[in-house]
């Protein structure tokens, strides 16, 4: 089965969501081809709004990774040469 791309055009914008493609293996078993986790190319248009991530994999927005930020610094009281890491809950 082939998998197309998903395209969105409104206006000059294009989105286009590429599938993902399942690892190739051959009959020894070993993997011959790499998965592709596919991709969402969003054209140079913004991704405005997000929820709160939960997950390592979670897309974040911009205030979430300036307040993690902050609050790193505050730990750290400004030294970003630190080689561990602690709760500063």
């Amino acid at each position: 089965m082939v998998k197309n791309d998903l395209v969105i055009k409104n206006g000059t914008n294009t989105i286009t969501v590429t599938p993902n493609t399942a690892e190739v293996k051959n009959d020894a078993g070993e993997v011959t081809k790499k998965a592709d986790p596919g991709t969402v190319n969003f054209g140079g248009a913004k991704l405005i709004t997000s929820s709160t991530a939960t997950e390592g994999t979670d897309v974040t927005n911009k205030d979430y990774v300036d307040d993690a930020i902050s609050k790193s610094q505050q730990c750290s009281g400004g030294n970003a040469t630190l080689n561990f890491v602690w709760q500063c809950d």
